[in-house]
């Protein structure tokens, strides 16, 4: 019959009723789009990102080259994953630094990934640089999600930025 139509006819003797299994639903993140804002070339300029998963849209800086600093608060024992997507990977590199302003991870091809575990809770910057010499002006966007908790892991201290890293990128 049409849904909503009352049964009138009774059923045959045989006729089971039919079984109805419960929908489930998966429950995935919202991701949050975020836009660029300048100055944030410096540590001390960080465009911050309050939440995960986050898409970041942005733009290299042409001739001026540089780059972009978000920071982020993260966890300690979570794997983090930043992506880059860029229309023009010319003088590109995509890096990862600690709150004292070292390196954790570099990549200088595309595709741009870096993929790490947190160690320590607290802040954590993502750069985005392009040289002046291949004056870049093209967008981009970085994807940056936590994938997973690493079990069992000894979280570290927080290291702390000296003033000779503040205005450096």
């Amino acid at each position: 019959g049409v849904i909503g139509e009352a049964v009138t006819q009774p059923q045959p003797p045989g006729l089971k009723p039919r079984a109805y299994l419960p929908i489930t639903w998966q429950s995935y993140p919202l991701w949050m789009t975020l836009y660029e804002v300048e100055p944030n070339n410096l540590f001390n300029q960080a465009n911050p990102i309050p939440n995960l998963p986050a898409l970041v849209k942005g733009s290299h800086d042409g001739a001026a080259g540089g780059g972009d600093v978000f920071s982020l608060s993260l966890d300690a024992g979570r794997i983090f994953d930043v992506s880059l997507f860029t229309g023009d990977v010319s003088g590109v590199q995509l890096l990862a630094y600690d709150a004292a302003g070292k390196e954790l991870l570099r990549d200088y091809s595309d595709p741009f990934m870096l993929k790490f575990t947190t160690v320590y809770s607290g802040t954590y910057y993502i750069y985005v640089f392009s040289s002046p010499e291949a004056n870049n002006n093209a967008s981009y966007t970085l994807t940056i999600q936590m994938e997973s908790s690493v079990q069992d892991i000894y979280a570290k201290t927080a290291p702390v930025m000296d003033e000779e890293h503040v205005d450096q990128r």
